[in-house]
Protein backbone atom coordinates (compact mmCIF):
# COMPACT_ATOMS: atom_id res chain seq x y z
CA UNK A 1 0.00 0.00 0.00
CA UNK A 2 3.27 2.41 0.63
CA UNK A 3 4.44 1.83 -2.40
CA UNK A 4 1.42 2.51 -3.98
CA UNK A 5 0.84 5.51 -2.98
CA UNK A 6 4.54 6.73 -3.34
CA UNK A 7 4.08 5.92 -6.98
CA UNK A 8 0.94 8.23 -6.74
CA UNK A 9 2.16 11.17 -5.75
CA UNK A 10 5.14 10.98 -7.93
CA UNK A 11 2.60 10.74 -11.30
CA UNK A 12 0.81 13.78 -10.05
CA UNK A 13 3.98 15.94 -9.11
CA UNK A 14 5.27 14.94 -12.32
CA UNK A 15 1.65 15.96 -14.06
CA UNK A 16 1.94 19.12 -12.73
CA UNK A 17 5.48 19.75 -13.91
CA UNK A 18 4.44 18.86 -17.14
CA UNK A 19 1.17 21.26 -16.80
CA UNK A 20 3.69 24.01 -16.02
CA UNK A 21 6.00 23.28 -18.78
CA UNK A 22 2.71 23.57 -21.30
CA UNK A 23 1.45 26.64 -19.58
CA UNK A 24 5.28 28.45 -20.40
CA UNK A 25 5.25 27.07 -23.80
CA UNK A 26 1.87 28.48 -24.61
CA UNK A 27 3.51 32.26 -22.77
CA UNK A 28 6.79 31.40 -25.10
CA UNK A 29 4.60 31.37 -28.34
CA UNK A 30 2.65 34.50 -27.33
CA UNK A 31 6.12 35.90 -26.87
CA UNK A 32 6.97 35.42 -29.99
CA UNK A 33 4.01 36.51 -31.78
CA UNK A 34 4.27 39.90 -29.92
CA UNK A 35 8.05 39.90 -30.81
CA UNK A 36 6.98 39.19 -35.01
CA UNK A 37 4.27 41.94 -34.98
CA UNK A 38 7.40 44.58 -33.76
CA UNK A 39 9.38 42.80 -36.06
CA UNK A 40 7.10 43.52 -38.78
CA UNK A 41 6.54 47.42 -37.60
CA UNK A 42 9.94 48.13 -37.36
CA UNK A 43 10.14 47.00 -41.03
CA UNK A 44 7.54 49.84 -42.11
CA UNK A 45 9.59 52.17 -39.94
CA UNK A 46 12.75 51.67 -41.65
CA UNK A 47 10.75 52.13 -44.96
CA UNK A 48 9.91 54.94 -43.90
CA UNK A 49 12.78 56.37 -42.54
CA UNK A 50 14.80 55.76 -45.75
CA UNK A 51 12.06 56.32 -48.76
CA UNK A 52 12.42 59.01 -50.53
CA UNK A 53 9.16 60.63 -49.71
CA UNK A 54 9.84 63.86 -48.54
CA UNK A 55 6.61 64.29 -46.40
CA UNK A 56 8.10 61.32 -44.89
CA UNK A 57 11.54 62.58 -44.12
CA UNK A 58 9.88 65.76 -42.53
CA UNK A 59 9.06 62.98 -39.86
CA UNK A 60 12.76 61.43 -39.37
CA UNK A 61 13.03 62.51 -35.93
CA UNK A 62 9.80 61.18 -34.65
CA UNK A 63 9.82 58.06 -36.62
CA UNK A 64 13.46 57.61 -35.17
CA UNK A 65 12.41 57.82 -31.82
CA UNK A 66 9.74 55.13 -32.38
CA UNK A 67 12.19 52.91 -34.26
CA UNK A 68 14.08 53.18 -30.78
CA UNK A 69 11.55 52.24 -28.60
CA UNK A 70 10.56 49.18 -30.80
CA UNK A 71 14.05 48.40 -30.57
CA UNK A 72 13.71 48.66 -26.51
CA UNK A 73 10.51 46.22 -26.79
CA UNK A 74 12.19 43.78 -28.87
CA UNK A 75 15.33 43.73 -26.20
CA UNK A 76 12.76 43.07 -23.40
CA UNK A 77 10.76 40.15 -24.99
CA UNK A 78 14.13 38.93 -25.83
CA UNK A 79 15.52 38.66 -22.50
CA UNK A 80 11.95 37.12 -21.43
CA UNK A 81 12.08 34.55 -23.82
CA UNK A 82 15.25 33.76 -23.04
CA UNK A 83 14.00 33.49 -19.33
CA UNK A 84 11.22 31.15 -20.59
CA UNK A 85 13.28 29.26 -22.28
CA UNK A 86 15.73 28.58 -19.05
CA UNK A 87 12.80 27.57 -17.18
CA UNK A 88 11.03 25.20 -19.66
CA UNK A 89 14.58 23.63 -20.03
CA UNK A 90 15.00 23.52 -15.85
CA UNK A 91 11.02 21.93 -15.45
CA UNK A 92 11.63 19.41 -18.61
CA UNK A 93 14.93 18.21 -16.56
CA UNK A 94 13.16 17.83 -13.08
CA UNK A 95 10.32 16.26 -15.31
CA UNK A 96 12.92 13.59 -16.31
CA UNK A 97 14.01 13.04 -13.07
CA UNK A 98 11.34 12.30 -11.40
CA UNK A 99 10.88 9.79 -14.08
CA UNK A 100 13.81 8.00 -13.08
CA UNK A 101 12.75 8.10 -10.15
CA UNK A 102 9.60 6.84 -10.77
CA UNK A 103 10.83 4.08 -13.35
CA UNK A 104 13.55 3.17 -10.11
CA UNK A 105 10.88 2.71 -7.72
CA UNK A 106 8.38 0.67 -10.16
CA UNK A 107 11.60 -1.64 -10.98
CA UNK A 108 12.24 -1.72 -6.79
CA UNK A 109 8.93 -3.00 -6.30
CA UNK A 110 8.92 -5.59 -9.51
CA UNK A 111 12.21 -6.99 -7.99
CA UNK A 112 10.71 -6.87 -4.35
CA UNK A 113 7.51 -9.13 -5.88
CA UNK A 114 9.61 -11.57 -7.44
CA UNK A 115 12.03 -11.86 -4.63
CA UNK A 116 8.71 -12.59 -2.50
CA UNK A 117 7.92 -15.36 -5.45
CA UNK A 118 11.02 -17.06 -4.86
CA UNK A 119 10.91 -16.93 -1.35
CA UNK A 120 7.37 -18.76 -1.57
CA UNK A 121 8.13 -21.23 -4.37
CA UNK A 122 11.52 -21.98 -2.53
CA UNK A 123 9.45 -22.59 1.01
CA UNK A 124 6.83 -24.89 -1.02
CA UNK A 125 9.56 -27.03 -1.57
CA UNK A 126 11.29 -27.63 1.38
CA UNK A 127 8.02 -27.56 3.70
CA UNK A 128 7.29 -31.34 2.39
CA UNK A 129 10.47 -32.58 3.86
CA UNK A 130 9.25 -31.49 7.36
CA UNK A 131 6.59 -34.11 7.17
CA UNK A 132 9.22 -36.86 8.50
CA UNK A 133 7.58 -40.52 9.24
CA UNK A 134 7.65 -40.82 13.09
CA UNK A 135 7.66 -43.85 14.38
CA UNK A 136 4.33 -44.49 16.48
CA UNK A 137 5.04 -44.39 19.76
CA UNK A 138 3.98 -46.90 22.43
CA UNK A 139 0.87 -46.72 23.78
CA UNK A 140 0.72 -44.89 26.97
CA UNK A 141 1.05 -47.29 29.67
CA UNK A 142 -1.23 -46.97 32.81
CA UNK A 143 -0.14 -45.63 35.68
CA UNK A 144 -1.26 -47.21 38.92
CA UNK A 145 0.77 -47.42 42.14
CA UNK A 146 2.87 -50.56 41.03
CA UNK A 147 4.33 -48.68 37.54
CA UNK A 148 4.86 -45.47 38.70
CA UNK A 149 8.77 -45.58 38.10
CA UNK A 150 7.97 -47.78 34.67
CA UNK A 151 5.82 -44.96 33.72
CA UNK A 152 8.35 -42.52 34.26
CA UNK A 153 11.29 -44.08 32.07
CA UNK A 154 8.68 -44.63 29.06
CA UNK A 155 7.98 -40.31 29.24
CA UNK A 156 11.78 -39.88 29.62
CA UNK A 157 12.71 -41.92 26.40
CA UNK A 158 10.19 -40.72 24.51
CA UNK A 159 11.06 -37.25 25.04
CA UNK A 160 14.48 -38.15 24.16
CA UNK A 161 13.05 -40.09 21.44
CA UNK A 162 11.47 -37.05 20.53
CA UNK A 163 14.12 -34.59 20.55
CA UNK A 164 16.41 -36.39 18.40
CA UNK A 165 13.39 -36.19 15.73
CA UNK A 166 13.39 -32.58 15.81
CA UNK A 167 17.16 -32.16 15.43
CA UNK A 168 16.94 -34.98 12.35
CA UNK A 169 13.97 -32.78 10.97
CA UNK A 170 16.03 -29.48 11.40
CA UNK A 171 19.21 -31.08 9.76
CA UNK A 172 16.78 -32.26 6.62
CA UNK A 173 15.26 -28.82 5.94
CA UNK A 174 18.61 -26.91 6.39
CA UNK A 175 20.34 -29.46 4.36
CA UNK A 176 17.26 -29.35 1.25
CA UNK A 177 17.43 -25.11 2.05
CA UNK A 178 21.31 -24.83 1.06
CA UNK A 179 20.11 -27.37 -2.16
CA UNK A 180 17.32 -25.09 -3.07
CA UNK A 181 19.14 -21.97 -2.62
CA UNK A 182 22.26 -23.27 -4.60
CA UNK A 183 19.66 -24.48 -7.23
CA UNK A 184 18.10 -20.82 -7.71
CA UNK A 185 21.01 -18.76 -7.36
CA UNK A 186 23.27 -21.17 -9.50
CA UNK A 187 25.41 -18.32 -12.46
CA UNK A 188 24.24 -18.51 -15.52
CA UNK A 189 27.37 -18.43 -17.48
CA UNK A 190 26.69 -17.65 -20.86
CA UNK A 191 23.52 -15.87 -22.58
CA UNK A 192 25.37 -13.92 -25.41
CA UNK A 193 24.27 -15.71 -28.87
CA UNK A 194 27.06 -16.68 -31.05
CA UNK A 195 27.12 -13.37 -33.47
CA UNK A 196 29.15 -10.69 -33.78
CA UNK A 197 30.78 -8.41 -31.34
CA UNK A 198 28.30 -5.27 -31.68
CA UNK A 199 25.31 -7.71 -32.69
CA UNK A 200 26.08 -9.47 -28.67
CA UNK A 201 26.09 -5.36 -27.57
CA UNK A 202 22.99 -4.99 -29.12
CA UNK A 203 21.75 -8.13 -27.77
CA UNK A 204 23.28 -7.39 -23.99
CA UNK A 205 21.20 -3.75 -24.40
CA UNK A 206 17.75 -5.27 -25.53
CA UNK A 207 17.84 -7.54 -22.74
CA UNK A 208 18.54 -4.34 -20.56
CA UNK A 209 15.68 -1.64 -22.41
CA UNK A 210 12.91 -4.92 -21.65
CA UNK A 211 13.43 -4.70 -17.63
CA UNK A 212 15.47 -8.36 -17.00
CA UNK A 213 18.32 -6.29 -14.88
CA UNK A 214 19.64 -9.81 -13.48
CA UNK A 215 20.19 -11.63 -16.89
CA UNK A 216 21.00 -7.87 -18.31
CA UNK A 217 24.27 -7.94 -15.57
CA UNK A 218 24.77 -11.36 -16.63
CA UNK A 219 25.10 -10.47 -20.53
CA UNK A 220 26.87 -7.43 -19.82
CA UNK A 221 29.64 -8.90 -17.52
CA UNK A 222 30.08 -11.84 -20.00
CA UNK A 223 30.48 -8.82 -22.94
CA UNK A 224 33.15 -7.47 -20.98
CA UNK A 225 35.32 -10.98 -19.92
CA UNK A 226 35.06 -11.88 -23.60
CA UNK A 227 35.88 -8.80 -25.25
CA UNK A 228 37.87 -6.57 -22.64
CA UNK A 229 40.18 -4.44 -25.01
CA UNK A 230 37.01 -4.00 -27.75
CA UNK A 231 35.64 -0.20 -28.32
CA UNK A 232 32.23 -0.93 -26.75
CA UNK A 233 33.71 -2.65 -23.42
CA UNK A 234 33.66 0.53 -21.53
CA UNK A 235 30.44 1.11 -22.37
CA UNK A 236 29.41 -2.42 -21.34
CA UNK A 237 31.22 -1.93 -18.19
CA UNK A 238 28.91 1.16 -17.49
CA UNK A 239 25.83 -0.35 -18.28
CA UNK A 240 27.01 -3.58 -15.95
CA UNK A 241 27.46 -1.47 -13.12
CA UNK A 242 23.86 0.36 -13.73
CA UNK A 243 22.04 -2.73 -13.58
CA UNK A 244 23.09 -2.63 -9.94
CA UNK A 245 22.51 0.56 -9.79
CA UNK A 246 18.70 0.39 -10.88
CA UNK A 247 18.14 -2.45 -8.38
CA UNK A 248 19.30 -0.28 -5.78
CA UNK A 249 22.27 -2.72 -4.79
CA UNK A 250 24.88 -0.15 -4.62
CA UNK A 251 27.72 -1.42 -3.11
CA UNK A 252 28.16 -4.02 -6.39
CA UNK A 253 27.42 -0.52 -8.34
CA UNK A 254 29.75 1.26 -6.65
CA UNK A 255 32.74 -1.37 -7.03
CA UNK A 256 32.05 -1.67 -11.16
CA UNK A 257 31.75 2.31 -11.54
CA UNK A 258 35.09 2.25 -10.10
CA UNK A 259 36.52 -0.68 -12.14
CA UNK A 260 34.76 1.27 -15.50
CA UNK A 261 36.85 4.44 -14.81
CA UNK A 262 39.82 2.82 -14.12
CA UNK A 263 39.59 0.60 -16.82
CA UNK A 264 38.04 2.67 -19.58
CA UNK A 265 39.06 6.60 -18.87
CA UNK A 266 38.15 7.41 -22.68
CA UNK A 267 34.99 5.40 -23.34
CA UNK A 268 32.48 7.01 -24.58
CA UNK A 269 30.72 6.63 -21.43
CA UNK A 270 33.83 7.78 -19.03
CA UNK A 271 31.93 11.00 -18.07
CA UNK A 272 29.05 9.69 -17.06
CA UNK A 273 30.16 6.52 -15.21
CA UNK A 274 32.14 9.03 -12.94
CA UNK A 275 29.36 11.19 -12.36
CA UNK A 276 27.59 7.80 -11.42
CA UNK A 277 30.62 6.97 -9.40
CA UNK A 278 30.42 10.21 -7.10
CA UNK A 279 26.16 9.40 -7.14
CA UNK A 280 26.65 5.98 -5.62
CA UNK A 281 29.14 6.54 -3.28
CA UNK A 282 26.90 9.71 -2.07
CA UNK A 283 23.70 7.46 -1.52
CA UNK A 284 26.20 4.59 0.38
CA UNK A 285 26.57 7.79 2.74
CA UNK A 286 30.72 8.95 1.17
CA UNK A 287 29.09 11.97 0.75
CA UNK A 288 32.86 14.25 0.69
CA UNK A 289 34.37 11.54 -1.61
CA UNK A 290 30.97 11.26 -3.64
CA UNK A 291 31.19 14.99 -4.17
CA UNK A 292 34.50 15.21 -5.27
CA UNK A 293 33.41 13.03 -8.04
CA UNK A 294 30.55 15.14 -9.36
CA UNK A 295 32.49 18.10 -8.83
CA UNK A 296 35.69 16.78 -10.62
CA UNK A 297 33.49 15.93 -13.88
CA UNK A 298 34.17 19.11 -15.83
CA UNK A 299 37.55 19.20 -14.88
CA UNK A 300 38.37 15.51 -16.29
CA UNK A 301 35.90 15.36 -18.85
CA UNK A 302 35.36 19.45 -20.41
CA UNK A 303 34.42 18.25 -23.58
CA UNK A 304 31.58 16.29 -22.20
CA UNK A 305 27.90 16.82 -23.39
CA UNK A 306 25.53 19.63 -22.07
CA UNK A 307 22.86 17.12 -20.54
CA UNK A 308 25.90 15.32 -18.32
CA UNK A 309 27.09 18.48 -16.81
CA UNK A 310 23.20 19.77 -16.20
CA UNK A 311 22.52 16.35 -14.66
CA UNK A 312 25.74 16.81 -12.56
CA UNK A 313 24.81 20.41 -11.09
CA UNK A 314 21.43 18.70 -10.16
CA UNK A 315 23.47 16.25 -8.00
CA UNK A 316 25.15 18.75 -6.73
CA UNK A 317 22.43 20.54 -5.19
CA UNK A 318 20.66 17.02 -4.32
CA UNK A 319 23.82 16.44 -1.77
CA UNK A 320 24.58 19.95 -0.83
CA UNK A 321 28.37 19.52 -2.94
CA UNK A 322 29.90 22.64 -2.11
Amino acid sequence: MFFKKKIFLQILVIFFFANISFAQQDKMNELLDRLEKIQKDIQTLEKAVYSKNPTLSSDNVIVNEALTRQLTKISELEKQIQEMTSKFEENNYKIQQLSDRLNRVSNDNQIRLQQLENNKVVSDKVNPSKEVTIEKKTPPIKKNETNILNSEEVIVEEEISSDKEKINQEKIVESENIKLKEKVNKPKTKVLPKVSISEQYKYAMNIMKSGDFEKAEIAFKEFVDTHSKHELAGSAQFWYAETFYIRQLYDDAAVAFLEGYQKYPNSPKAPENLLKLGVTLAELGEIDQGCKMIMNLKKAYPKTDASILQKSSYEKKRFNCS
